[in-house]
């Protein structure tokens, strides 16, 4: 990130800009803080706002009944992803990779392969589903092999942070 990417500065500037204009950035505690806007971003000294640390939304334990959890399983079981209820789930949730957003490298046999070989390592009480960076799961959607635990591009992440931890 920042600083830390081959081309520095060059690469991130306009992350850096929108940053530099933000009244408030949200950080999900000191660490990242200091390692990414103080460290990769550089902007201990210059950025005149204010780091709130409060957490990730995206990942912190949410409290929710088994109401939204059978709307989470309903919506992904229309959506073509095989889930039984009598297994435990873990979501695989990888980022991007490459060097830019708009061009992430897919890495489509990578994928299936580690998939397979978490489950396989699993228990057959647990079952893997894939949830791909909104920029690889275009070229990765028609693959026939991963029919039933790829999770729709359309279906956000954050339902199932909660469902999972439930």
């Amino acid at each position: 990130m920042g600083y830390d990417r081959p081309s520095g500065a060059a690469e991130v500037r306009s992350t850096i800009r929108n940053f530099l204009q933000a009244d408030y950035l949200l950080s999900p505690n000191e660490y990242t803080t200091d390692v990414m806007f103080g460290g990769a971003y550089k902007l201990n000294g210059i950025y005149n706002g204010q780091i709130l640390e409060y957490g990730s939304p995206r990942v912190d334990l949410q409290d929710i009944g088994s109401a939204e959890c059978e709307r989470v399983i309903a919506e992904l079981r229309v959506a073509g992803v095989e889930i039984d209820s009598s297994k435990k789930t873990v979501l695989y949730a990888p980022t991007w990779k490459g060097m830019f957003f708009h061009q992430a490298a897919a890495e489509a046999d990578a994928l299936k392969a580690l998939v397979a070989e978490l489950q396989s390592k699993l228990t057959s009480n647990v079952q893997i589903i894939l949830k791909v960076h909104q920029s690889v799961f275009a070229q990765i959607n028609d693959d026939p092999e991963l029919t039933g635990v790829l999770v729709p591009n359309d279906i956000p992440q954050t339902p199932f942070w909660v469902w999972l931890m439930a």
